[in-house]
Parts: C-alpha cells; sequence; structure tokens
C-alpha cells in the first residue's frame, strides 16, 4: 500500500520514501515524520504501521490506555518483513519465513496465531478485529472475531480456490 485509508486517519508514502498522514491527532497515530525508506504503510484504528525497503517496521499510536507498540521489542527487532496490516487497536506483520506475528490488544484472538505456526504465509490483512492470512496452499485461515464471513467461507470454499491475493477491512474480506 502506497496509501491506506484508516478509521479517522489516512497515510500515504510520499516520493522517496518519506510518509504523511493525516485525521485525528488522538493516540499520536499521525506522528510518521520519522517513517523513512518506507514501501507499505496501513492506517487502522489507533494506529499507523509502516514497512521500510530493510523490512523493518515502524509503528505510529497508542491506546486509549497508553499502550504502545514497540517494534525495537525482541519479536519485531529480529525478523525482516514482507507485508504488515493494521486493525482496529493491533497490528500484524508478515516475516520473510512466511510466520506471522501480531501485537496490541488481543481481546477477541486477532493476534492469536497458534493454529497458524505449521503454516507458511504469502499475504495477511486485517479487518477491525480479525486477521486474515493466504498460506502459500492458497487457503485462508482466520483469527479473531469475523462475524458470518468464516461461516460463509467454510460453505462455499470451492469459490475460494486458487486465491492470489486478499484485502480485508471492516467485518469483510475479498480475495483475488
Amino acid at each position: 500500500n502506497t496509501i491506506s485509508g484508516g478509521i479517522r486517519h489516512s497515510a500515504a508514502i510520499l516520493d522517496g520514501g518519506t510518509s504523511v498522514a493525516v485525521g485525528d491527532e488522538d493516540d499520536n497515530r499521525c506522528n510518521v515524520i520519522k517513517f523513512e525508506n518506507m514501501v507499505s504503510i496501513d492506517a487502522g484504528g489507533c494506529f499507523t504501521i509502516g514497512l521500510q525497503k530493510n523490512g523493518k517496521v515502524k509503528v505510529a499510536g497508542t491506546f486509549d490506555d497508553g499502550l504502545k507498540i514497540d517494534t525495537n521489542s525482541r519479536k519485531w527487532e529480529e525478523e525482516k518483513f514482507i507485508d504488515i496490516a493494521a486493525g482496529e487497536r493491533f497490528v500484524v506483520g508478515l516475516t520473510e519465513n512466511g510466520s506471522v506475528i501480531g501485537d496490541g490488544h488481543k481481546d477477541d484472538g486477532q493476534i492469536d496465531f497458534k493454529s497458524w505456526k505449521k503454516e507458511k504465509f504469502i499475504a495477511i490483512d486485517t479487518g477491525w478485529r480479525f486477521t486474515v492470512g493466504l498460506t502459500k496452499n492458497k487457503e485462508l485461515k482466520f483469527s479473531g472475531i469475523y462475524g458470518d464471513q468464516y461461516k460463509d467461507f467454510n460453505e462455499n470454499k470451492t469459490e475460494w480456490k486458487d486465491v492470489v491475493n486478499i484485502s480485508a477491512a471492516g467485518g469483510d474480506t475479498t480475495g483475488k
């Protein structure tokens, strides 16, 4: 993504790899001034997450309770990422080895990836309170609250064959 619209703000990558964000200044979600060498950006609810050319991640924003996501922590610092996404109150990253990690509020299971450990992923995205991942085998995996879409997905699996890309927003997921 070079431009992304969140719930109360939008973010974009400018020529030269710097970033800009506009909208609700609460929670510092628009504080992307130090986002440099960016290749992807995603605006969520409380956060903006950016992916740098070197595979490192930057996050701007805080929760209502002041909790921040520390991308200098071991789980973010030791990995090289190829994809990122921001949900309502959480962020996720896809590592170059195909694993998924997340940080932030986890009350709805949106960053509970225990059942995903044996899978290798090629794409991820987030909705309001869920994460969806696309495996190398072109299967979808869901984590968190995703309403009726998981039921609909299971009932119509034949329509979801050979998916090569996914997109999620709000309570919906689309595939191509």
